[in-house]
């Protein structure tokens, strides 16, 4: 019997086209749950030290600078990502359905939701590049690979700044 042979290590360069029906929504400075959010998004920063989800730098380390080689290099902010539900979408999501996923959540009503997908249980900490940069940010690859670099050895990057042939 031989043995399976191992490709090397290589990057895969993919093309996601995605269209997606958002139903109307009010700005978000406008929406009546946003002070719900700021008060998540600014106790979990500000108060409680919570790092990115996936590189963990906190606030402190950001504004003190990163050293070279960590996974949040590059990073300028920390922001709150909405985990359960896309902010431009909550309008239309069904809260028994979510509900059932998170018992611990107390949701038992659409007021209920609402106010969970704006509360600290219903955001994710991540910096500025893991949130919105365009070949690492949540909203800008795929969730699979995304999630390759929070459990990453610490020498390996899923998803690198640079490549071999240069920007990523």
């Amino acid at each position: 019997m031989t043995e399976p042979t191992i490709p090397p290590a290589h990057f895969e360069r993919r093309t996601l086209h995605e269209v997606v029906a958002y139903p109307p929504h009010a700005p978000r400075e406008e929406d009546p749950h946003y002070k719900v959010f700021h008060h998540a998004q600014h106790h979990l920063i500000h108060e409680l030290g919570v790092g990115c989800w996936i590189g963990g730098a906190t606030l402190a380390q950001i504004k003190a600078g990163l050293p070279e080689g960590h996974r949040c290099a590059g990073a300028k902010q920390l922001e709150a990502h909405h985990s359960i539900a896309e902010f431009a979408g909550l309008n239309e999501v069904d809260w028994q359905k979510v509900a059932s996923d998170f018992p611990q959540a107390n949701i038992h009503s659409d007021e209920d939701f609402l106010n969970y997908a704006e509360s600290e249980g219903g955001l994710m900490i991540i910096c500025d590049v893991h949130h919105r940069s365009p070949n690492r940010g949540i909203h800008s690859v795929t969730y699979p690979a995304w999630l390759l670099d929070r459990y990453a050895k610490d020498d390996w990057e899923f998803l690198p700044a640079q490549t071999e042939e240069g920007q990523a």
